[in-house]
């Protein structure tokens, strides 16, 4: 009798695990229509990465921040993750980064329809002071090329 409560335990214990769904934290920041609290079509993103984790079972629960205290505190172990990022070095040390990008984006410029503003180089951008966002991957780039550039925290 003994031997078949230990049986049976043992597979109520398994079958509970069978069924049970793990739930991560990810850490992001807005950046509609990729990722957003507010906008709800601004979620793209957010649905392919939930879909892919609800295919191994696991839920997925957003917080949304600032970008460098979602990465910052990603990095300190207060979630299980953060996303989307561009790849980088300094991004490679601290995560495990996909070996497939998310998302494919395109950055561009936004400045006055009366400006003729024509670029080829980053030598011809030295004339502008340019707008970027603390913590973001183009700000930090556009600085490494020598530009001035101004930054806000968002």
């Amino acid at each position: 009798m003994k031997t078949n409560t230990r049986v049976v335990f043992f597979i109520f214990c398994l079958s509970i695990n069978l069924f049970a769904h793990e739930t991560i934290n990810l850490l992001t920041g807005e950046w509609p229509p990729y990722t957003s609290k507010i906008e709800m079509k601004g979620k793209m993103a957010e649905v392919i990465v939930r879909e892919a984790f609800k295919l191994e079972s696991v839920d997925v629960k957003y917080e949304y921040y600032p970008w460098k205290r979602s990465y910052r505190s990603a990095k300190e172990g207060l979630a299980t993750g953060t996303f989307p990022w561009y790849k980088s070095e300094q991004r490679e040390e601290d995560f495990i980064v996909t070996k497939e990008s998310l998302l494919k984006v395109k950055n561009v410029f936004f400045h006055l329809k009366s400006l003729d503003f024509q670029w080829k180089n980053y030598e011809d951008l030295k004339k502008y002071s340019i707008g970027g966002t603390i913590g973001y991957t183009d700000a930090a780039l556009l600085q490494s090329k020598g530009l001035d550039v101004q930054l806000v925290p968002r």
